[in-house]
């Protein structure tokens, strides 16, 4: 199994969900800034990009025959499980989308952050429901990726 049924729905390791760079070698760097790729000198890391990737459409990599080896070499602890036979792609879909789910409620609750601290002084109780709120989806991503990916 080679796993490309699943990266192709996933894309959470270019999204920036599971790390905020990936490295470069050296001979790469010219292709990723013509990949519009953010090239950083991250402390222990060397070369490389800044995640989300630019080339990320969706979930799936809209540079794929020129991608930085990284990304081919890439495999989390899901698509490992996966390649062996040890769960189904419905099996590993489950806690990607359940991921991708939170990150999308994440980002909507980001949005509202603004009325929420406007609402702060006004409703304290309102305000305290949402920070816990908050709170419980970071913690359920924080879960997810540590058991999963």
């Amino acid at each position: 199994m080679d796993g490309s049924a699943l990266c192709v729905e996933c894309g959470l390791c270019c999204s920036g969900a599971l790390f905020d760079h990936a490295p470069l070698l050296d001979g790469e760097v010219p292709r990723a800034l013509e990949l519009e790729m953010t090239v950083e000198e991250p402390p222990g890391i060397g070369l490389a990009f800044a995640l989300p990737c630019p080339a990320l459409d969706g979930t799936r990599c809209s540079a794929y025959p020129d991608r930085p080896a990284v990304c081919g070499d890439y495999s989390c602890a899901l698509l490992d499980r996966y390649r062996k036979g040890e769960v189904t792609l419905a099996a590993a879909l489950e806690p990607v989308r359940a991921v991708q789910a939170i990150l999308r409620e994440s980002s909507a609750a980001e949005l509202d952050r603004v009325r929420r601290e406007r609402r702060r002084a006004s409703d304290p109780e309102a305000y305290a429901r949402e920070h816990a709120r908050a709170l419980a989806l970071g913690e359920a991503l924080r879960l997810l990726l540590r058991a999963n990916f």
